[in-house]
């Protein structure tokens, strides 16, 4: 048993623990457990001069209580943890403590805990009160304000003198009596229970520093307010003369959704020359959609010698379809030996067939100093490179070299290739190995695995563990199996439960079950989060949701960024919007979907180009549609265009094959055509065929209803 006296100089006074009472519990073996601050140990411990006659406020003789002490084992406990203390607070699941031992290094994490929820509840009881305490809760809730906008290390005290004559207002001003700000000031800096205060000294003269567990505490409050613009005003002026201080202004703004203060402080920071900077702020411009302001910062970062810069901007440019000028980029980082650019430079050499020079790139990788250990991506691109190449063998070999040189990275990509390569009983081995040593991609491709064979109790198993490791991405793949398991509660619950810990992939998945569920208001929210994470599908799916809620204008904002992103579906919406009122940009947009495989668009395209007179080039897109996807309609729009010709002969071929495909409309086209040359019983049959009496007819499953109008369905104009 261990009796605890916590602050043990409330024992020790006449009612209290005797000398007799400790010898009894000493007998029984019983633990006797005392606290106290030193404070109050060197007050019961001083020199016997300054004891001896000299009761405390219980009237208790403290020469009395030596004995008591004498007999005690004495442990001090460190105002500032050790950093082994601090790792095994961190590591214990314990939110408290991980708060504390946050703050541990600058106040201790006893401190922090003990003194923090004291100093918390009377700055919150001070704004009812008068005086100098009335005062200072005005001083102190304008410092918690600016700490959030970034100014924790120190805040100038003019500053505060003017800043917190508005909370006082706002608190009931003249009623409270208030006192003056140095009266204020002195009550917000008073030391409590002699170990700290509201307010700290700063890191420089002038400059005062606030409590870091109010600021966390406030801003749990459901009812907290937002920080005011003129304090953000305030920071940031104060800021763009320290780098590091307007950083930190920034990411806080980031962070509150106040993009413009945030793109603000990142300019004045790119301005100066800092690289980082360049990338936050094209980053911040990406989730805005404002791509091509992104791409300006990120070229100025890579022309002035920043290889992420470049990388970046290379990235940006292969999204849109710029292939060359995005290889110009990573060639220069590449260049200067980075390894990412290297990386990034060989995926796109291979995207082009260029497998020679991408397999060159990734030997320079192999052979760079820095260790590959567990970067399986760069083991699984070069083993898929030389697969493609018909170097199967040669891939495995490379692998297993690797791996036995201890670079586990490279058993997740063998497991990933013996799996395609249908070897699963030697894959699922490897990756379990993988996974016992913390591997986030074995997890997942383990996952994958299982959900593919139907085993969708082992796939579960295996997501769970890997959103244990990292919820970002796991939680999403493992929401999206159980609504497609009709699992749907679990499903969606557990998608926003990581969409609100800010997991786009979350919110992009929980996205398309609400628009599957014509639920499109949350539906949009959703793929808005997504896309501002980077995932680039989200936008096209973001535009159909506002189409759905008859908000257009704002759709073709999202759908322009998703073809830029090379989105095909995308761009063939826009050439479909575009077609009456902006004809050449709809010819840019459909073509782009054209060439990415779209059928449709190419229908589209072949129609658009033939009513504007350009019947070769139209006809060739017209063929493909109709060759590739038996797209009746295009064999339609191709009779229409031979009849504008007068290439009669060639006009009826192709619109007997749309008719043979199920394209009704075909016949109503053919039958003028065949009365005008004269061909009368012809005329009437394909009439009939029209009207619905020429018996069955094929329906190939890409025919299409007609539009009104005429020159095979085309608008006039």
């Amino acid at each position: 048993m261990v009796v605890w006296l916590d602050d043990a100089e409330r024992y020790m006074v006449p009612e209290g623990l005797r000398p007799s009472m400790l010898s009894r519990f000493q007998a029984a073996r019983v633990v006797v457990l005392g606290t106290m601050r030193e404070e109050q140990y060197r007050r019961l411990t001083g020199p016997v001069n300054e004891r001896s006659g000299n009761p405390d406020v219980h009237g208790h003789d403290l020469t009395s209580n030596e004995h008591l002490l004498n007999q005690a084992e004495v442990v001090v406990v460190d105002r500032l943890w050790s950093r082994a203390e601090l790792e095994r607070a961190r590591a214990s699941g314990d939110s408290r403590l991980l708060d504390a031992s946050t703050h541990g290094d600058q106040f201790g994490v006893s401190e922090y805990l003990t003194s923090g929820p004291k100093l918390y509840r009377e700055w919150r009881l001070a704004r009812a009160a008068t005086g100098a305490a009335a005062t200072g809760a005005a001083i102190v809730a304008a410092a918690v304000d600016f700490a959030r906008a970034g100014l924790t290390e120190g805040i100038p005290v003019e500053m505060l003198s003017t800043a917190h004559e508005s909370y006082l207002t706002k608190a009931g001003g003249t009623i409270l009596r208030p006192s003056s700000f140095e009266q204020g000031m002195a009550w917000a800096t008073e030391l409590r229970s002699g170990i700290t205060s509201l307010l700290l000294p700063g890191q420089k003269s002038g400059e005062t520093a606030v409590f870091e567990y109010l600021v966390d505490s406030y801003v749990r409050e459901r009812s907290v307010e937002p920080v005011p613009n003129a304090i953000w005003s305030d920071s940031i002026d104060f800021a763009l003369s320290d780098s590091g201080l307007l950083a930190r202004v920034a990411l806080a703004a980031q962070g509150s959704g106040r993009i413009p203060d945030a793109e603000r402080c990142w300019a004045a920071l790119a301005e100066s020359g800092e690289a980082a900077a360049f990338i936050a702020l094209a980053e911040l411009l990406k989730r805005e959609m404002r791509f091509d302001e992104a791409e300006q910062w990120l070229t100025r970062g890579a022309n002035a010698g920043d290889n992420e810069s470049a990388t970046r901007l290379a990235l940006l440019l292969e999204a849109q379809m710029r292939l060359d000028e995005a290889a110009s980029y990573l060639e220069m980082a590449a260049g200067r030996g980075d390894e990412h650019a290297m990386f990034h430079l060989a995926l796109l050499l291979r995207r082009r067939g260029r497998l020679r020079e991408a397999e060159s790139w990734h030997k320079r990788i192999s052979s760079a100093e820095r260790s590959l250990e567990g970067r399986s991506d760069i083991y699984y691109s070069y083993a898929e490179l030389l697969a493609e190449a018909g170097r199967r063998e040669e891939a495995e070999t490379y692998l297993r070299g690797a791996l036995a040189n201890g670079d586990w990275g490279a058993g997740v990509a063998l497991a990933g290739l013996l799996a395609d390569s249908g070897r699963a009983d030697e894959a699922i081995p490897l990756w379990e190995d993988a996974a016992s040593r913390g591997d986030l991609n074995a997890h997942l491709n383990l996952g994958a695995y299982f959900r593919k064979e139907g085993n969708i109790d082992h796939a579960e198993s295996w997501y769970r563990k890997a959103a244990s490791i990292d919820s970002s991405g796991a939680s999403a793949l493992l929401g999206a199996m159980l609504l497609d398991n009709g699992r749907q509660e679990e499903g969606v619950a557990l998608l926003r439960l990581s969409v609100d810990e800010g997991d786009s992939a979350a919110a992009y998945e929980l996205g398309k079950f609400l628009l599957g569920s014509n639920k499109l208001d949350e539906a949009a929210e959703c793929f808005r989060r997504a896309a501002a994470g980077g995932e680039a599908l989200a936008n096209g799916l973001m535009a159909q949701s506002l189409e759905g809620l008859g908000r257009e204008r704002e759709a073709e904002y999202w759908w322009v960024a998703a073809a830029d992103a090379g989105d095909n579906v995308a761009a063939f919406r826009l050439g479909q919007l575009y077609i009456e009122d902006r004809p050449d940009e709809a010819v840019m947009r459909l073509e782009q979907a054209a060439r990415g495989g779209s059928l449709e668009a190419a229908c589209e395209l072949g129609e658009v180009l033939c009513s504007r007179g350009d019947h070769e080039e139209g006809r060739g897109w017209l063929v493909q549609a109709f060759a590739e996807g038996e797209h009746a309609h295009a064999a339609c729009v191709m009779g229409w265009s031979f009849e504008r010709q007068q290439r009669f002969d060639e006009a009826e071929h192709a619109y007997r094959r749309a008719m043979n495909f199920g394209h009704e409309h075909a016949a109503q086209m053919l039958s003028p055509l065949l009365a005008r040359l004269g061909r009368g019983r012809a005329a009437a049959d394909a009439l009939r065929r029209a009207n619905g009496h020429g018996g069955p007819s094929r329906s190939g499953g890409r025919s299409r209803k007609a539009r009104k109008g005429s020159r095979g369905g085309r608008r006039k104009k």
